[in-house]
């Protein structure tokens, strides 16, 4: 490759072995797509490339040589122009991508026997770029930034995509149609309509950013539309997420007019249906420095098994775990000052709450948690907890501590202090687990069958002792 050579020249070969009379018996003829024919015998199978100290491969250098077996590049290109290789459908490369950083358009479509990419160096992959690559297996681009549309499309045996978190930009359909197992890291990019459907071997997504994967008309949609095998989700909380989005998974997976019952289950929440696939187990949560885990955020995702909470959070949204029916919860309480409405409802395997900060639980908060034993302790720090916040728990028995600054002024109908205020003392007494039912007034559940508990209460008793006896005058067992 000659040090001036045009990287837009496109007519290598156009006079060299024949004209446009050319005879068909003896040569093949190339189009460049840009209003240039090449020719080029059909003897010709090896093509041997000294660079030359030049570091660009060319625009259409050898687009449509499509008969040529075997590509040897010797040296180390830092770009190769768009359609370079282009078709080359029968050709084995030996190139060297350890100094490449651009890989422009459609550089290596249909290469079907390039096997393997490793480009240490590389930022962007244009469009097309590999796109139809069937035995493509493996590529390694660590500093990548950029992917085009289509980029790898269809390359069928495409098993691992290497990248990391530089990554910010994914086109459209870049990795639909491919084997990947896991994608790379998606926690800073914006990720294009469809870029990773119809992969029926993606198991694990990872850097799931929740302040990108929105619900979009412009973009973010069905991004893993029809590749319904998916076991795992590591998501990340962005900083800009709104806390009242419900509609996380919306359009990633599938659509109301496209899915199928057989592969995903749906979940409704405030008129928005998201969808999921049955395959899905567990969901890690990266609190990436965000305090708030939003509202909705996991709300009816009642197959999930697993759910792993990385950080402190201090707030949690309203429903924003409602419903895990099946799901094992680890979360760490230690910062959470605010539990909203819902949170936690029909938690089913969640068995222990210790949040020494926390000041509020709303209503309804951990209600047919049934899995909730032990000791259950209202921290100093509260200063509301709402309507059925523990309704019809389980039937174990569990201790109750009622914090001691709390000052007793109607037991059965108030409790409160200058500055605390309780609704219903009686329903705080739903966090008693086996005789909440005959304790709280209020709720509408059958009663469990009462066994002795230990109880807490404080010191200022003996004052309203006669309403406190008329709280408890159904409790034939406790002792």
């Amino acid at each position: 490759i000659g040090s001036t050579y045009s990287s837009s020249t496109y007519n290598l070969l156009n006079y060299i072995f024949d004209s446009n009379s050319y005879s068909s018996s003896y040569y093949y003829s190339g189009s460049t797509n840009n209003g240039y024919t090449r020719y080029y015998p059909k003897s010709l199978k090896t093509i041997n490339i000294d660079m030359n100290e030049y570091s660009y491969i060319p625009n259409y250098f050898l687009y449509g040589f499509t008969n040529i077996e075997e590509v040897n590049v010797i040296g180390s290109p830092t770009s190769i122009g768009s359609n370079a290789f282009n078709n080359l459908s029968k050709a084995e490369f030996n190139i060297d991508f350890s100094e490449v950083t651009t890989i422009n358009t459609s550089a290596f479509s249909y290469c079907t026997y390039l096997t393997e990419v490793n480009a240490p160096k590389v930022t962007s992959i244009g469009t097309y770029a590999f796109q139809s690559c069937t035995n493509l297996t493996e590529v390694n681009a660590p500093k990548v930034t950029s992917i085009g549309t289509y980029a790898f499309e269809s390359c069928t045996n495409l098993t691992e995509f290497t990248s990391s978190d530089l990554l910010t930009s994914i086109g459209t359909y870049a990795f639909a149609y491919t084997s990947i197992e896991e994608t790379p890291d998606l926690s800073n990019a914006t990720v294009g309509n469809y870029a990773f459907a119809y992969n029926t071997s993606l198991k694990v997504i990872n850097g799931f950013n929740t302040a990108k994967f929105s619900n979009s008309s412009s973009g973010n949609n069905y991004i893993f539309y029809g590749s319904y095998n998916i076991e795992e989700i590591n998501a990340v909380i962005g900083s800009s997420y709104s806390s009242s989005t419900y509609y996380l998974l919306q359009r990633v997976f599938d659509t109301s007019t496209n899915y199928s019952g057989s592969y995903y289950y749906s979940s409704s929440v405030n008129g928005y249906t998201r969808y999921y696939p049955t395959s899905l187990k567990t969901i890690n949560i990266d609190m990436n420095e965000y305090s708030y885990i939003p509202y909705y955020f996991l709300s009816g995702f009642s197959y999930i098994e697993e759910v792993n909470v990385i950080g402190s959070p201090t707030s949690i949204g309203s429903y924003a775990f409602d419903n895990l029916s099946n799901a094992e919860i680890d979360i760490d309480f230690s910062e959470v000052t605010t539990i909203n409405s819902y949170a936690f409802r029909n938690c089913t395997y969640l068995t222990e709450v210790n949040a020494p900060k926390v000041t509020s639980i709303g209503s309804y908060a951990f209600a047919y948690c049934r899995s909730l034993s032990g000791s259950l302790t209202i921290p100093d720090s509260v200063t509301s907890i709402k309507d059925y916040a523990f309704a019809s728990p389980s039937s174990r028995s569990c201790l109750l501590s009622v914090p001691s600054a709390f000052m007793m002024v109607a037991l059965g109908s108030r409790l409160q202090s200058s500055s605390q205020r309780f609704e219903s003392f009686s329903r705080i007494f739903t966090l008693i687990p086996d005789c909440c039912s005959r304790l709280a007034r209020y709720t509408a559940v059958s009663p469990p069958p009462i066994i002795i508990v230990s109880l807490t209460l404080p010191d200022l008793i003996p004052a309203f002792l006669k309403n406190f006896v008329s709280v408890f005058k159904d409790i034939r067992t406790l002792i």
